[in-house]
């Protein structure tokens, strides 16, 4: 099934949405450890999310709908890397990869308040396991 949805996706990606992506993947991780280090209501975090929804509204606007593909050591959009390496514990590639999220697709009009929650699942569910 996973196949199917992320066939309806594909289309070539320029080399300009291929640097975006990588950028726009490298924010969110950043996003993501700067909640492990700091509580979420602390203005490092909040300004962190709110730049990460901004970069995204922009490359959304532009690009469309992207969708990232979790593998073990690399993360993908339609089928180019735009991440990889080894998985460190406790980023956000390794917690999507280790609790079996294949993908991860955001589509333009994302609320501030959808990627705060996103990130505080993804914080959340990372000390549970500590």
């Amino acid at each position: 099934m996973q196949g199917d949805i992320l066939k309806d996706t594909v289309r070539a990606l320029s080399y300009q949405q291929v640097e975006e992506t990588k950028k726009l993947f490298n924010n969110l991780l950043t996003t993501s450890k700067n909640l492990n280090l700091y509580p979420e209501n602390h203005s490092i975090c909040r300004q962190s999310i709110q730049q990460s929804h901004a970069r995204l509204e922009t490359y959304l606007h532009k690009f469309g709908d992207v969708t990232l593909e979790i593998e073990r050591y690399k993360i993908l959009c339609q089928g180019v890397e735009v991440h990889n390496g080894p998985l460190e514990e406790g980023t956000l590639t390794h917690i999507l990869f280790r609790d079996g999220i294949g993908w991860l697709q955001i589509t333009e009009g994302v609320a501030l308040e959808e990627l705060r929650q996103f990130f505080s699942i993804i914080h959340h569910y990372y000390y549970l396991y500590k």
